[in-house]
């Protein structure tokens, strides 16, 4: 009986692949004339190994837009199969953005039909996690030998520490990859053990039965996940959470969706680690559970967020009032930040293809940006860097942390009485850099636009603008370094003249931001066409427009002011996030920024604050003890300060804010090497 299903499992796993590839002929024309702009999904396709370099410059070479998407769909009919195809119709999800007249087209999926082993995979998920227990190395061992799984994947699965975890991840690869490998793992569960094969289809269909009235009855009532999906369903499995088919549950998922913007080809975009903090959770808990339960999309965090959340409260009315007083804004990443999480999705579709060899330069290229953004003197290159690439199990997470889109202050958890640690979410170098003013950063990129070398080479220009870009404007902060014209210099010569200019004395650790130089050494190290990898190329860019916002004037090069510390008095309230809203402003002589704190109620706060910057070419950190602010309150103040001599230990300036409600902001002052504080709204400083 296991053979003929076997046959038939065949049959139908070839089906459905013919139906990815009609369904893409029988669109052809919606296709050609929507696909105006095929760079974005050749990048995509490129990356994922769908495409040879040859087909990219045969797309590229057409004239016309609807030429080059024939040609690209004639590259899909002629030299995909089946499962590529299916592939390529996820990389034209993921770049969705960029074609709007194929939203509902690509949202529909009416036309194609997951295959019969995979929806009874999905059917069966939970059931098959709790009950393939030990059965899950030799059914993975057996689709290794298949080929169904690469060496990479069978090495994560077999170092995961639980049976649960190692089946949660053996199904996830199998739903990732289509009906054939989901009919390759039922063909290996049935050749180990068929009697639990068939009590899991039993358990699994009295279980629909029982589920099927209810089910029906208020499916109606409650909206598609369709709208909530960045790929395919897989990867926003409701069937893989803890909380199986619960109606309930998806309702709850999708209220929570709609209040934080999470929509269909938004990619990663949030930080779900830190939404978890602020509905209450414990960071390492939020952290744990996402590293082990969930992917990289931002649909898959948050379900597993919603499942951690219900399962340790049991309260739904909790859950949705703590997101409904959560800011997006605060949980979101910077533009950088949802490029390098494209970056990590590049590798783990190489990875799935077997490409190994290929994803590994981006991990390399990951590493040493988090070190560049984490280190505040980074090293020479990555071989100094010592277990960085180890690190990188965490990739997609510590990315999130490292790039959020405002730069808040990071809360520890207070720890005497209510007193919290603050330090800002990212690092800010101080240096002595003075900044260029904007018309000499203008006058210097012109040159930088002079036409390439002839013949030229199509896939090389647009990096090879960038790389001479970067050399114009690193002339500016190191002036000489030879080099000559470079407007008719190859891409090689141009980025060694670069490399030698930023080992320059203009670009000491306190001369100029360590890391921006680490990132521009990057660019001039990672060459996307070389590498097979053109989704480095708007990395690139980035780094580029960085590197120019930054070489202008900034009352942030040389200057840095943050609480240090916030004590919140009398025990009634809990400080829920503190963020610079405004400034840092240099006016009348001094520097002025204003920083906003949440609380959960009125409260009255004792605020250390930390200040250090260059002053005439010196650095310094102001002040040097204690100190209070002068005025009638002076001598409470200073009482106060006693009574809390263990934790102000002689360091930092120190006010008393009482707030009036929930939310309250405080303009800190620099001038003439004192500190200041003045109210500006909800509070009063004493």
């Amino acid at each position: 009986m296991a053979s003929q299903t076997q046959v038939m499992s065949g049959t139908e796993a070839g089906d459905t692949g013919g139906q990815v590839k009609a369904h893409l002929r029988a669109s052809q024309e919606l296709l050609v004339e929507s696909l105006y702009n095929v760079a974005p999904l050749l990048d995509h396709a490129l990356a994922a190994g769908l495409l040879s370099q040859e087909n990219y410059y045969e797309v590229q070479a057409e004239a016309t837009p609807p030429r080059r998407a024939r040609r690209l769909l004639e590259v899909v009919q002629a030299q995909m199969d089946e499962d590529q195809a299916l592939r390529f119709l996820h990389c034209l999800r993921s770049c969705h953005k960029h074609y709007p007249r194929l939203h509902s087209w690509l949202i529909s999926n009416t036309d194609i039909k997951h295959g019969p082993k995979e929806l009874q995979l999905r059917a069966q998920f939970a059931v098959l996690c709790a009950r393939l227990g030990s059965l899950v190395l030799p059914v993975s061992l057996q689709l290794f030998s298949g080929g169904s799984l690469t060496q990479f994947e069978l090495e994560q699965l077999q170092a995961e520490p639980t049976p649960y975890q190692q089946t949660h991840r053996l199904l996830r690869s199998c739903l990732s990859k289509g009906e054939r490998a989901c009919v390759c793992f039922y063909q290996a569960l049935c050749s180990q053990d068929a009697q639990l094969a068939a009590d899991i289809d039993a358990e699994t269909q009295s279980q629909a039965e029982h589920c099927s009235t209810r089910v029906s009855s208020r499916s109606d009532a409650l909206p598609s996940l369709a709208g909530l999906t960045e790929e395919p369903i897989s990867s926003f499995p409701v069937e893989e959470s803890t909380a199986g088919a619960n109606p309930l549950h998806t309702g709850v998922l999708q209220q929570v969706a709609a209040r934080l913007g999470v929509a269909a080809g938004a990619g990663a975009r949030l930080n779900v680690c830190e939404l978890g903090v602020a509905l209450g959770l414990p960071r390492w808990a939020v952290r744990e559970w996402l590293l082990e339960e969930a992917g990289v999309a931002d649909g898959a965090q948050l379900d597993a967020l919603v499942t951690l959340f219900l399962d340790k409260t049991q309260d739904v009315p909790r859950l949705l009032s703590r997101v409904a007083e959560c800011d997006p804004q605060r949980v979101q990443l910077s533009g950088r930040g949802c490029l390098l999480l494209d970056l990590l999705r590049e590798a783990e579709l190489l990875l799935q293809g077997g490409a190994r060899d290929r994803a590994w330069p981006i991990f390399s290229f990951l590493a040493w940006e988090c070190v560049a953004e984490a280190v505040e003197e980074p090293g020479e290159g990555p071989g100094a860097w010592g277990g960085a690439l180890h690190l990188l199990r965490g990739s997609e997470r510590l990315l999130r942390d490292l790039h959020p889109l405002q730069d808040t202050l990071h809360i520890s958890p207070h720890q005497e009485g209510a007193l919290y640690a603050c330090q800002p979410r990212r690092l800010h170098r101080v240096t002595r850099f003075p900044g260029l003013s904007a018309r000499v950063i203008r006058r210097a990129l012109p040159a930088a636009s002079a036409p390439p070398p002839a013949p030229p080479a199509p896939p090389h220009c647009p990096y090879r603008q960038v790389c001479l870009s970067i050399a114009h404007l690193t002339r500016l902060i190191q002036p000489g370094g030879g080099g000559g014209d470079l407007s008719q210099a190859p891409t090689a010569s141009i980025a060694c003249h670069a490399r030698s200019l930023l080992s320059g004395r203009g670009f000491r650790g306190d001369a100029f931001d360590a890391g921006l130089r680490r990132r521009v050494e990057a660019v001039l190290e990672w060459d996307p066409v070389r590498l097979g990898l053109p989704g480095l190329l708007a990395l690139h860019r980035d780094t580029l427009t960085q590197l120019q916002r930054y070489l202008r004037p900034s009352e942030r090069h040389a200057f840095q002011l943050h609480p240090d510390a916030v004590h919140v008095l009398g025990g009634g309230a809990e400080l829920r996030w503190a963020a610079s809203v405004r400034g840092p402003v240099a006016i009348d002589g001094g520097v002025e920024e204003a920083f906003g704190f949440g609380t959960s109620g009125p409260a009255s706060l004792l605020i250390r604050l930390r200040c250090r910057g260059y002053e005439g070419g010196r650095c310094s950190r102001r002040p040097s003890r204690a100190a209070c602010r002068e005025g009638p309150s002076r001598d409470r103040l200073h009482s106060l300060l006693q009574e809390q001599s263990a934790w102000v230990q002689g360091v930092g300036c120190c006010f008393r804010v009482i707030s009036s409600a929930t939310q309250c902001e405080v303009k800190f002052t620099y001038r003439n090497r004192k500190l200041s504080a003045t109210a500006e709204r909800s509070c009063e400083v004493l």
